[in-house]
């Protein structure tokens, strides 16, 4: 009888020694049987990464050379050009249930055990999965690292962690990020990123057409700010904010006359003539919106700073159009199968020029203006041409 009691003392014993080495109550494993998974959340993060893949949605083509930009408060923070590359980036995750792991072998790239307390029945999984899904090398990356300025982590968020769109990512060095990976990314979109503890808004936007394409204003960088709307306006990096000028209550615009002007033609010979089925090739242009001043071409006097900043505010408010904004159309040409098609296309753009009267605080000050209200592609001619 002694025996068996020694024996019950000695079991007993054993299993508080275990429950304690682990440092876990049977409700706590209640817990992670029910929860086996959670995001691995680390303590600081020096950026952010935001990467993916753009595709032209016409052609479902990876694209090179196209522009990647970020903002924060309208301003631009980061940029990026579309190329052939490799991104070795990777997911890093930890489950508390290694017997919950939720993916394949070939998906994971790095593994290994963590134990609690050094005992074996504890441990927990942590993997690292590659970060676009074993992609290799490809077209149409990009990668984009932004200062965390305001030291966020995944848990500081503002946001429920099943809502967290990003996950802490290891790029092989020393410092730690969370990001996400974009894919698709569409020529021509943006995607938004809120952050709820801080009040601040990312926003990831990919122009469309080739980089050579855009106008020579937006090619440095910080030369493109972000407005309401999404509106898009080339500013110099290097110069002073202007400070926003307010309505004026009486405007009136004299002697205003639109002219177009036409570019020499372009040739797109497009030759689908083994073609099985149609094909469409977009053609895209961006042009930016000018308000220029022809007091001193017109007038021969040169109108103060500050005057000028209230003309054009009117003239904004007139056209919906912002000073240097910039704007990206484009036309899609098709060929159907077995065909040789030339087509012709003409640029046209259409200007407006007239005087802008405002009155401001009793003064009344007035210049001469021209805007460029629009511009478009047309279509001159499609010419059948033989199959060779």
């Amino acid at each position: 009888m002694k025996k068996m009691q020694v024996a019950f003392i000695l079991l007993f014993v054993i299993i508080i020694s275990t429950t304690l080495a682990c440092g876990k109550t049977a409700k706590q494993t209640e817990v992670a049987q029910l929860q086996p998974t959670y995001q691995y959340i680390p303590t600081t993060n020096s950026e952010i990464v935001f990467a993916g893949k753009v595709v032209n949605p016409n052609n479902n083509e990876w694209t090179n050379n196209r522009l990647v930009l970020v903002f924060l408060k309208s301003k631009e923070v980061a940029r990026a050009i579309t190329s052939t590359m490799e991104y070795a980036a990777f997911k890093v995750t930890e489950f508390i249930d290694p017997n919950a792991f939720p993916l394949s072998s070939s998906e994971v790239v790095d593994c290994m055990m963590v134990y609690d307390n050094n005992d074996p029945s504890c441990g927990r999984q942590r993997i690292e999965v590659r970060l676009d899904n074993n992609l290799g090398i490809a077209d149409g990356l990009f990668v984009l690292h932004i200062p965390n300025t305001y030291e966020l982590n995944l848990d500081k968020l503002g946001m429920p962690i099943d809502e967290v769109p990003f996950v802490q990512i290891n790029e092989g060095d020393e410092q730690d990020r969370f990001g996400i990976w974009i894919d698709p990314f569409n020529e021509g979109d943006s995607r938004e990123f809120y952050i709820p503890s801080k009040n601040i808004r990312y926003v990831v936007m990919v122009l469309p057409g080739d980089l050579s394409q855009l106008p020579s204003e937006i090619q440095q960088p910080g030369s493109i700010a972000l407005l309401d709307g999404n509106r898009l306006v080339a500013v110099d990096p290097n110069a002073l904010e202007a400070t926003p000028q307010p309505p004026a209550k009486n405007t009136r615009f004299d002697q205003v006359v639109e002219s177009p002007n036409e570019f020499p033609p372009t040739i797109f010979p497009i030759n689908n003539c083994g073609g099985t089925a149609e094909v469409k090739q977009e053609v895209t242009q961006t042009y930016i919106h000018e308000i220029i001043d022809e007091s001193n071409l017109k007038l021969g006097i040169e109108i103060p700073i500050l005057d000028w900043l209230k003309i054009v505010a009117e003239i904004e408010h007139r056209y919906g159009i912002s000073d240097k904004q910039i704007t990206t159309y484009s036309t899609t040409l098709t060929i159907p199968a077995g065909q040789n098609i030339q087509y012709t296309l003409i640029r046209k753009q259409t200007w407006e020029s007239g005087t802008a009267v405002v009155v401001s605080n009793g003064v009344e000050i007035s210049a001469p203006y021209k805007i460029l209200k629009s511009e478009t592609f047309e279509v001159a001619n499609s010419e059948q041409k033989t199959c060779p």
